[in-house]
């Protein structure tokens, strides 16, 4: 287990201190990737398995953020939040289909499936920072934590998609 989160955790560390942005936030990528690791039988996990796992325990996260969401948007008057709510919604549902998309991906074990994967979890990296860039009212302090919580997911998985 140590041998697969080590190098997952040291190139999740290059990858987030290589590519600094204003949703840069502190995270334990090796937490994040332990926490899959621990639930269950991981010793026969290779890091395809954790990384496959790590994305399903993902789509939960934005399935809570996207009911969060529309839980915001029924309390919000303004026009233009709303708006904004709904492409975040639309952004996380493409999301999600990315990310399982991502999943199958993986199980293939092909070079052209690993890339492709690796595109659809950048993509799903976007969507968020975009989602979280298009809230500027009152709706950003209830969605800030868990549009972050979400981009440090993202970037999770990037790292681990390169480390395998």
């Amino acid at each position: 287990l140590a041998a697969i989160l080590g190098p997952i955790a040291i190139v999740t560390i290059r990858l987030i201190n290589t590519t600094p942005s204003d949703h840069d936030q502190p995270h334990d990528s090796a937490a994040m990737a332990s926490e899959v690791a621990s639930s269950g039988s991981s010793m026969q996990m290779n890091g395809v398995d954790l990384l496959q796992k790590f994305l399903q325990t993902s789509t939960s996260r934005i399935r809570s953020t996207m009911v969060m969401a529309t839980d915001v948007n029924r309390r919000i008057n303004d026009p233009k939040e709303q708006a904004a709510i709904a492409d975040c919604l639309e952004l996380m549902d493409l999301s999600m289909y990315r990310i399982m998309d991502s999943i199958l991906a993986l199980g293939n074990q092909t070079a052209c499936s690993h890339s492709n994967a690796h595109t659809w979890l950048s993509s799903v990296l976007t969507n968020h920072v975009t989602c979280l860039d298009g809230l500027k009212g009152p709706a950003r302090p209830t969605m800030e934590p868990g549009l972050k919580d979400l981009i440090s997911r993202a970037r999770t998985s990037l790292a681990m998609v390169v480390a395998i």
